[in-house]
């Protein structure tokens, strides 16, 4: 293990908020410079005919502070690594640069400057933070450097023509978790709790608004304003006074174990469904009985499951000692994307060759890691991931509540 891994595992908490709203995904996935290679100084990110120097990839994490989602780049980081012991991208090792940015605004802009204007970065893969797109969206417009981001949670990372994450994101996660216990389950009314988050309340909104054009079906009752001190059983009370079938919460953590217990004081009887951030190994032991039936939704190919799918991903996270979550899976999805990117450019690798590259992929085969082909393309906004799998708990472990990803029907 590696003293990047090494720190990794000793920072890990769980506490996986990619999303972070949703509570939710992931939901949850920000930090102070460190590298997989220490010469990064020395290394290229361009350079094209008989040269070997490293391709510099960066990363924008929380890797200290107080969210901890280094999960991303953990990922990546995997990805790239047993892409260099085969050779790299034409005999060009990847130098994978990772970045901490404490989930702080002065240090997330600081990193990233850092990267594209001293290590020169050719572009950035595997990403999770709660304030790099919003503090450094612009930037990244100005030095037309593009972002294949792991994991994220606010509305700007999806409306930059810079960006693309692999991710379905806070607020469809939202949309597609009310159409699936709604429209699919028919659940209905619906009902959504969600956290209190700065950068995502005013967008809420939005997505609720949007299941209901889907689906023709209102939202009995919703709150966007649920912070930590929130008196939970009131709120359930309001639920259960709305009338609603099922309730799509945004929660992870301490928050889970305490809405159940509030549910199960108001004699509230319907359907569960958590965010993606809720989507951890140890939420249906922190349950317990309790949590039999309660739904969550994994962004991408629930990660709980043994289908071959996911064996290319638990082979290189295996390699690195790297624990298999949502988020480390979108960190090893974006950084494929990335290489494979990488490999199609012809001539120099720079920052203006991989964004023209990225530009024309429209439609990438994720394997079956996503619901729909993986698209960058020339829009000026991103969001191809438009599906959830929802996983329930039954006998105390996660299981596929479904055979295939629900989908949001385009219009």
């Amino acid at each position: 293990m590696n003293a990047l891994q090494e720190r990794f595992r000793r920072r890990r908490t769980g506490r996986m908020s990619m999303v972070l709203a949703a509570g939710c995904l992931v939901v949850a996935l920000a930090l102070a410079a460190c590298g997989s290679d220490s010469k990064d100084s020395k290394s290229s990110g361009g350079g094209g005919g008989g040269s070997k120097a490293a391709i510099n990839i960066g990363n924008i994490s929380a890797l200290t502070g107080p969210i901890l989602l280094p999960f991303g780049a953990q990922g990546a980081k995997a990805y790239f690594d047993a892409l260099n012991k085969a050779g790299g991208i034409n005999g060009r090792k990847v130098n994978y640069i990772v970045a901490d940015d404490k989930t702080d605004p002065t240090a997330a802009s600081q990193q990233a400057r850092k990267l594209v204007q001293q290590s020169n970065v050719v572009g950035f893969a595997g990403g999770v933070s709660l304030v790099d797109c919003t503090v450094n969206g612009k930037f990244y417009q100005q030095q037309k450097v593009a972002n294949v981001m792991g994991g994220a949670s606010d509305p700007t990372c999806f409306t930059n023509p810079m960006i693309s994450p692999v991710n379905t994101g806070v607020l469809t996660g939202v949309t597609a978790g009310l159409y699936y216990m709604g429209k699919t389950l028919g659940q209905v009314p619906s009902c959504t709790l969600n956290n209190n988050i700065p950068t995502i309340n005013d967008a809420y909104g939005g997505a609720i608004s949007r299941y209901e054009q889907l689906t023709g079906q209102k939202v009995g009752f919703q709150t966007h304003a649920v912070t930590p001190n929130s008196n939970l059983t009131t709120l359930m009370l309001q639920v259960k006074k709305a009338n609603c079938k099922s309730l799509v919460a945004t929660f992870s953590g301490a928050q889970v174990p305490a809405l159940v217990k509030a549910i199960k004081q108001v004699g509230w009887k319907g359907g569960l469904l958590l965010g993606g951030a809720s989507y951890v190994a140890s939420t249906p032991k922190s349950l317990g009985a309790d949590g039999e039936g309660v739904y969550t939704t994994s962004e991408l190919f629930p990660f709980t499951s043994n289908d071959p799918i996911l064996d290319p991903v638990k082979k290189d996270l295996k390699a690195d000692n790297v624990e298999l979550t949502g988020l480390t899976e979108a960190g090893w999805l974006s950084a494929k994307i990335m290489a494979d990117t990488l490999k199609t450019i012809k001539g120099d690798i720079t920052k203006a060759s991989v964004l023209a590259a990225l530009q024309k992929l429209t439609s990438y085969d994720t394997s079956g890691l996503t619901a729909q082909p993986y698209a960058f393309g020339p829009g000026n906004a991103h969001n191809p991931n438009q599906a959830i799998w929802p996983v329930v708990i039954k006998n105390g472990d996660w299981d596929p509540a479904a055979t295939k990803f629900s989908t949001l029907p385009s219009s």
